[in-house]
């Protein structure tokens, strides 16, 4: 049975950041509406399929030429869309769990790595290649042991936050009430300017470097207002 289209928007996520909510959901809602009645195919299924699509990804990237570029950024836009759309079929038929969510997170960790490296190798020799691939692999990993380190943390701010509220948390209210995330430089974004913008522009390096840099401010930025908001 097919569910409505009403269930469907309730599956999506709470919050979510706004290239995902903008370029992806609209695919997303439109492949679980057609997958949603099809039992076999299940939320893990998925996962597995999306990671099989970002392997396919990072091997059309390593070529190093423009039009495999662009298969290439086309092809992990595709398994970023598979990668909502597993969620979605896991909360629409009541089948999240933790295993679930760990194979998730594992296939994008293994995914970021192949990306990553695919980039740099294609534009071997050039050691600044390597040099802002490992930047940007560095960056996203401190952001996520900085999160992990303090999980109450963002309780903590968003509280002091609201009881004297500043522009930025102004802004993270007027967005999220479009279901977006308060910070327009997220985990997606940061992905698609060093994997989709930089092969379709045949500009690898520059915005390769330009991820690792934003990654790395992002990080900076992270522990410094944890850091005055925590006693």
């Amino acid at each position: 049975m097919r569910p409505s289209w009403e269930d469907i928007l309730k599956s999506r996520k709470n919050i979510n950041g706004w290239w995902p909510t903008i370029v992806h959901e609209p695919f997303e809602l439109a492949l679980t509406w057609l997958i949603a009645p099809y039992q076999r195919i299940t939320p893990n299924l998925i996962s597995l399929f999306s990671f099989t699509l970002g392997v396919t990804a990072s091997a059309l990237l390593i070529k190093g030429t423009w039009l495999l570029g662009i298969a290439g950024a086309v092809v992990y836009e595709l398994s970023h869309i598979l990668d909502g759309v597993d969620g979605k079929i896991a909360r629409l038929r009541k089948m999240t769990s933790l295993r679930g969510d760990f194979l998730d997170k594992s296939f994008d960790c293994w995914k970021e790595l192949l990306m990553a490296s695919s980039i740099a190798l294609s534009m071997y020799p050039r050691w600044e290649g390597f040099a802002a691939a490992g930047l940007f692999v560095f960056g996203r990993l401190l952001i996520a042991f900085q999160r992990t380190l303090i999980p109450e943390t963002h309780e903590i701010i968003n509280e002091k936050q609201f009881r004297s509220p500043g522009l930025m948390h102004r802004l993270e209210i007027l967005m999220s009430r479009y279901k977006l995330a308060g910070n327009p430089l997220g985990t997606v974004e940061l992905q698609v300017i060093a994997y989709v913008f930089g092969p379709i522009l045949d500009a690898r390096l520059v915005c390769m470097s330009t991820a690792a840099l934003l990654s790395l401010l992002k990080s900076i930025a992270w522990a410094v207002r944890s850091y005055r908001n925590l006693s």
